[in-house]
């Protein structure tokens, strides 16, 4: 229906836009990590990249959530 249409949508693009932004703080976290704690072999590996990739997408998701179940929009 247009309602479940209308909310999905605008999750959508809350997802898209809070991820973008957390991919940003992601980077630059990753990034100071790396070069702060350069004898720590944890902040350059795979490991700490994927698990901060998926926190970054983590936030993103439940910080999107309202949007789901708000119906503010019709």
């Amino acid at each position: 229906s247009l309602v479940i249409s209308c909310r999905l949508n605008s999750f959508f693009i809350d997802l898209s836009a809070c991820q973008m932004m957390y991919a940003h703080s992601v980077s630059a976290l990753n990034r100071f990590l790396a070069i702060q704690y350069f004898h720590k072999p944890l902040f350059r590996s795979t490991r700490w990249l994927l698990l901060s990739i998926g926190v970054g997408w983590l936030i993103a998701l439940l910080v999107s959530i309202p949007y789901l179940l708000y119906d503010g929009f019709s």
